[in-house]
């Protein structure tokens, strides 16, 4: 992820790159179990995303699924998760 592409992103100019932002606030919110407004993290008691089942856990959101794997060789946590994004406003 190149410094040019989340200046870009920042600046959200198109609806596309809007529904990208908020796609990547909604992982991180989920993968770190936090709810953020704006740059502030809100403090508020943690909700669980991952419910067991059966003996095993899955999260109750499908979309999230692919947060749960590892990023690929050569791959941050961040490009997986804006890959993500970028996927997720593409279906929206």
């Amino acid at each position: 992820m190149r410094a040019a592409t989340l200046r870009h992103l920042f600046a959200a100019q198109s609806e596309k790159d809007r529904a990208i932002l908020n796609n990547i606030k909604q992982a991180a919110e989920f993968l770190w179990q936090r709810k953020f407004d704006g740059q502030a993290i809100v403090k508020e008691s943690r909700r669980p995303r991952i419910f067991l089942q059966n003996g095993y856990f899955f999260e109750h959101e499908d979309r999230f699924r692919p947060l749960f794997d590892p990023p690929g060789l050569e791959q941050t946590k961040f490009d997986q998760v804006y890959e993500w994004a970028v996927d997720q406003a593409g279906q929206q």
